[in-house]
C-alpha cells in the first residue's frame, strides 16, 4: 500500500500556484510556499514508501489529501470569481462614468 503520491504532487503544486497568485495575501503566499516544500519534500520520501495494505494512517492520509486538494480547488475557485467580479464591477463603474458624461444637467 502507497501514499497517493499523484494527489500529494497535485496539492503541492497548488500551493506553488497559490504562493506565486497576486490575489493572495503576501503572508499567505509565504505561508503556501513553505507548505508546498514540505509538502514536495514529503513527496520524495514517500514516493519509495511502501506500507502494509490496510493501514489506517495511510487510508487516512490518502483521504486528507483529496479533501485538500478539494479545499484548495475550491478556494482557487474563489479568488478566481473574486478577481472576475472585481473586473466587471471596474468595468461597470467606467460606464457609469461614461454615463456621467452624457448626463443632460444635475438636479
Amino acid at each position: 500500500m502507497k501514499v497517493n503520491n499523484a494527489e500529494l504532487a497535485s496539492l503541492a503544486d497548488h500551493c506553488f500556484d497559490l504562493s506565486m497568485d497576486g490575489d493572495v495575501q503576501p503572508s499567505d503566499q509565504k505561508n503556501f510556499l513553505v507548505l508546498g516544500k514540505r509538502l514536495r519534500g514529503s513527496l520524495v520520501n514517500l514516493l519509495t514508501a511502501e506500507f502494509d495494505e490496510g493501514t489506517q494512517a495511510v487510508v487516512n492520509a490518502n483521504n486528507q489529501i483529496t479533501t485538500l486538494n478539494q479545499t484548495i480547488s475550491n478556494a482557487t475557485q474563489v479568488l478566481n470569481n473574486t478577481t472576475q467580479i472585481i473586473n466587471q464591477i471596474n468595468q461597470f463603474v467606467n460606464i457609469l462614468d461614461d454615463l456621467l458624461k452624457i448626463a443632460s444637467n444635475f438636479k
